[in-house]
């Protein structure tokens, strides 16, 4: 893919130990123009320790960006296991 888009959410709900995390990441070979159709690359979501909701979106985005960091990079395992997730719950 040639041209790549990204987005992210993150969800927390009072007095959890735990938030929700969600990531996008999509990608197309031409130039976005209006009405271009995107490519999922990669979409990932789940649980992962935080307090807040400032916390849950750091956390999601921090999987976004480590995915495409690992993807550029060549990284042999991109889908390892992601920063958020290297505690145990």
């Amino acid at each position: 893919m040639k041209f790549w888009r990204g987005a992210w959410d993150g969800g927390y709900d009072p007095g959890k130990v735990t938030c929700g995390v969600g990531f996008v990441l999509q990608g197309c070979w031409a130039r976005p123009v209006k009405n271009q159709i995107w490519t999922n690359i990669v979409v990932g979501y789940g649980k992962c320790l935080g307090g807040s909701a400032m916390e849950s979106e750091i956390n999601a985005a921090w999987c976004l960006v480590t995915i495409i960091d690992r993807l550029l990079q060549n990284h042999p395992n991109p889908w390892a296991p992601l920063p958020p997730w290297q505690e145990t719950i």
